[in-house]
């Protein structure tokens, strides 16, 4: 993973967030990260060789609740885009591009939506929309499916259940990067080949849920 600079702001509800930078002092992007993402996801899917070449500086929030921001049970689009404005301000950057993954994708056309006069681009990598209450998401994952059943059901279960799940798998592992990674693999595509290591050019997606499985490089 590469190495960024840790970010840390008060916001005026007394709420921190926390975020990470990544790349050179070149033009400003806001990272909105998925579903099991976090501020480090910049670190494994977008190598710094590729940043500088683009000139791009990164910034990634941690969501509330996620990572080291602080939890609120009073937050919607809106108000997660203020808090990237806030964050802007501190860093002061006036006007800056947003890059939303995977469900970060509802969240980055929220904040252009917000705040046009801030945003200059939005981008979007393997996006999906937020899901409704009636809806219910159909992947490829017998454990994906799972988790959304125990999601709508008893949420009560999920933050155990995970916690859980990575401790089996870090322990199994034995501390070996590889086997963990091989391991995430195989949950989220049922594929029992390891991952891809070889170039960019080599790799190719598992069978995917919403998002498809890439290797990193």
């Amino acid at each position: 993973m590469d190495a960024a600079r840790q970010i840390t702001i008060g916001l005026p509800d007394g709420r921190r967030l926390s975020a990470a930078e990544f790349g050179p002092a070149g033009v400003a992007f806001f990272f909105f990260h998925g579903l099991g993402g976090s501020r480090l996801s910049p670190g494994w899917m977008l190598p710094a060789s590729l940043l500088r070449q683009a000139g791009v500086r990164l910034i990634a929030m941690d969501r509330p609740g996620f990572g080291l921001s602080s939890a609120s049970k009073d937050l919607g689009f809106a108000r997660y885009s203020d808090d990237a404005v806030a964050l802007a301000d501190q860093l002061g950057i006036n006007r800056f591009g947003v890059l939303g993954v995977s469900m970060g994708a509802a969240f980055a056309y929220a904040c252009a939506a917000a705040h046009p006069e801030r945003v200059t681009s939005v981008v979007i990598l393997s996006g999906m929309g937020p899901v409704d209450v009636h809806e219910r998401l159909r992947v490829g994952s017998k454990a994906d499916n799972a988790f959304w059943r125990l999601a709508r059901r008893t949420p009560w279960l999920l933050k155990p259940l995970c916690g859980l799940t990575a401790s089996m798998t870090l322990t199994a592992a034995r501390g070996d990067s590889g086997k963990v990674r091989q391991r995430l693999q195989r949950s989220v595509t049922g594929d029992e080949k390891p991952p891809c290591a070889g170039s960019p050019n080599q790799c190719r997606s598992g069978r995917s849920s919403h998002i498809g499985v890439h290797c990193a490089h």
